[in-house]
């Protein structure tokens, strides 16, 4: 009966385990829907909350500016390696936000649009995302 006990302890340790880490992932998960996937800033920023899908086909005033620039991209995955160079097409929502921010909205905007002078980008480059860890800087960032 002994084996049996440790196996059973064994067993429920595992599940434990699993459950804690889902339960993370979740969390995980949760936080990243509050963040842009390009710059990685929150959405609780913007006062109207605006944001993005990055998958799916360009909203109709994007779409307005670039037919008027004769421009073919029709979905945002498209137009997000053209501007930014970023592939979404295999983003896991375990890792990556699923929207992106107004502000980088306005920038792929003005990048199309006739505004005079260059365009810049207001970081280094677009934030590089990783898999939830023990030192996720996800979760530690908004956990506080």
């Amino acid at each position: 009966f002994q084996i049996d006990t440790e196996w059973n302890s064994c067993v429920e340790t595992d599940t434990d385990a699993f459950r804690m880490n889902q339960r993370e992932t979740e969390a995980h998960q949760a936080r990243l829907k509050h963040l842009c996937r390009i710059c990685g800033g929150s959405f609780k920023a913007d006062p109207y909350k605006r944001s993005h899908p990055v998958h799916g086909p360009v909203d109709n005033v994007m779409q307005a500016l670039l037919r008027k620039k004769e421009k073919r991209a029709t979905s945002w995955p498209e137009l997000l390696v053209k501007v930014f160079k970023i592939d979404v097409r295999a983003d896991i929502d375990t890792i990556y936000p699923t929207n992106f921010c107004h502000n980088c909205w306005k920038f792929i905007q003005r990048k199309f649009s006739n505004a005079p002078g260059e365009v810049y980008f207001p970081r280094r480059g677009p934030v590089e995302w990783h898999p939830h860890s023990s030192s996720c800087e996800v979760c530690d960032t908004l956990s506080h």
